[in-house]
């Protein structure tokens, strides 16, 4: 289904909104503006805000026409597109509240009345959040939440199965089927008083009393399905953390779509591979491989999966390694743009799985979230290490399906230990005086990374000092726990891991460390250490 684009406009937006339940006072208010048939400005919706009211962070309602900034006095300004329904929004201090203030707009200031409450409704129902998975700080992670439109108060099981079933087609996908673990899952319910969405593609059309007001026929188009932005993004803050917003509407009929700020699927048949297609469009920023039926007239934009220009492909990496099915082929979207699979991905068509441009740039923007592939570790050494005695030190590592992270160990010198995630290393493996034994960390995937503006997955490492008394160590040439050359065999390791994986799958070895209390040493490598 289509990316749903910035260019396109829906007017006669309502602007009741729905039974929402305000949370607590905050100190400033988002307030979603629309302009009218007259070209003046009225509030949509308006929602509580943590951010200051000068905050360059505004959200965008995916059916935006104005690019906005805040200019130190408050006031906002905008490129001029001043057509009916074109939607903007701004953060304003509550004590805005049943005032009207100046809105700049290009060189026009425009007065705005903001009404005095942000609960539009006569019984206002507070939503209820569910928790699927939760694998870490939402801070540290991506959050992904599903909201739920059609569903009543007696459909609300459905809804959770509905997620459920989603979650379980990603898990047969990759490379959600390594990277799920990494995911906080939400699911945010708030009953509609009607089941179903509005058919507005359909003669007669059809109306159906929904939270989100979900619609097909959006923007002219049957099959896709749009919701009414500002209810969605108030619905989902009720969730700790939303990176990703996923809208399932509870009808059977086959629709979607996909936006910058949320996506939309429909729970009929095909509701696994629809949320895996829309949520690679609002997560990946990817576009749709297959053909609109036209010519992009001259638009250049550079998507992931998605280009105008031949001679300068953003997958050319892949091509050069001889990468199977990967080329340039005509049409991605539009006619005059090229796509980097024949058919290979659900891109192009609902199928089981991406093509590996697509894979590589949604473990880029999962990895976005995480800081480390490190879930804790022993403490350091306690005393020197004596003739005779031995160190056991272990890392745990986060989780991932599939092959497990691998960990290698490597004495300061470069003498590798061990793999595996625990290490009894005796004193006979090191030499006399200072050590540092060192845990390297490497997401095993094995996959090879090529677009440069988003990290790679994580090469980390955790190092201990090691103090080793006279004569307790081995020769400074020793290679390792009994003298096995490859680094791997005697008693250094407790439990093997396979390789090392030298090759870091296509990582980069170079790295830093930074000293931690007491005696402890952690790393990330950072893209631009390539």
């Amino acid at each position: 289904m289509r990316l749903v684009s910035f260019l396109a406009c829906c007017a006669g937006v309502l602007l009741a909104g729905p039974a929402f339940a305000a949370p607590g006072p905050s100190p400033t208010v988002q307030v979603v503006v629309e302009f009218d048939a007259g070209g003046a400005l009225q509030v949509r919706s308006m929602r509580d805000s943590e951010r200051p009211s000068d905050s360059s962070e505004s959200r965008r309602d995916p059916r935006d026409r104005i690019a906005e900034w805040p200019e130190p006095d408050g006031h906002w300004t905008g490129r001029p597109y001043a057509q009916p329904g074109a939607a903007f929004s701004l953060v304003v201090p509550r004590s805005a509240l049943g005032t009207t203030i100046p809105v700049s707009v290009g060189s026009t200031t425009l007065p705005l009345t903001v009404p005095a409450v942000i609960a539009l409704g006569e019984e206002p129902v507070e939503p209820e959040l569910i928790e699927f998975q939760i694998s870490g700080d939402p801070e540290k992670r991506q959050d992904v939440v599903f909201l739920g439109d059609g569903y009543t108060e007696l459909e609300r099981d459905q809804f959770v199965a509905d997620i459920e079933a989603s979650l379980d087609h990603l898990r047969s996908m990759s490379p959600y089927d390594r990277y799920l673990p990494l995911l906080n899952v939400y699911g945010v319910f708030l009953p509609s008083p009607e089941s179903g969405a509005d058919h507005l593609e359909a003669n007669p059309q059809t109306f159906a009393a929904t939270a989100l007001d979900c619609h097909f026929g959006a923007f002219g188009i049957d099959r896709l399905v749009d919701c009414n932005p500002a209810y969605v993004l108030y619905l989902a803050s009720f969730a700790p953390g939303e990176d990703v917003r996923i809208v399932i509407v509870n009808d059977p009929a086959y629709g979607g779509s996909g936006g910058v700020e949320y996506a939309v699927a429909t729970n009929g048949p095909d509701m696994g591979a629809i949320v895996a297609h829309e949520m690679a469009h609002t997560d990946g920023r990817l576009a749709d491989e297959y053909d609109y039926g036209y010519a992009s007239g001259g638009t250049e934009t550079e998507l992931p999966n998605c280009t105008w220009d031949e001679a300068n492909l953003p997958w050319a990496g892949w091509i050069d390694i001889a990468s199977p099915g990967v080329g340039a082929f005509e049409v991605c979207s539009f006619s005059d743009y090229y796509r980097p699979t024949d058919s290979e991905c659900t891109m192009n068509a609902l199928q089981d799985q991406f093509c590996v441009v697509c894979r590589e740039q949604l473990m880029r923007r999962i990895y976005r979230h995480v800081d480390t592939l490190l879930a804790g570790s022993s403490d350091g050494p306690g005393a020197t290490l004596e003739p005779g005695s031995s160190l056991e030190l272990w890392v745990a590592t986060l989780e991932l399906g599939g092959e497990p992270v691998a960990v290698s160990w490597v004495r300061n010198d470069g003498t590798e230990l061990g793999t595996g995630p625990a290490l009894d290393v005796p004193a006979a493996a090191l030499v006399d005086g200072t050590n540092t034994v060192t845990a390297h960390i490497v997401d095993s995937v094995g996959f090879t990374f090529f677009v440069d503006d988003e990290p790679a997955p994580l090469d980390d490492a955790v190092s201990w000092t090691v103090e080793v008394a006279p004569g307790a160590g081995g020769d400074d040439d020793d290679d390792a726990v009994d003298d096995d050359d490859d680094g791997g065999g005697g008693n250094a390791c407790g439990g093997n891991n396979g390789d090392d994986d030298d090759d870091r799958g296509g990582f980069s070895q170079v790295g830093y460390l930074l000293p931690l209390m007491p005696l402890l040493l952690v790393r990330r490598r950072r893209p631009d250490e390539d």
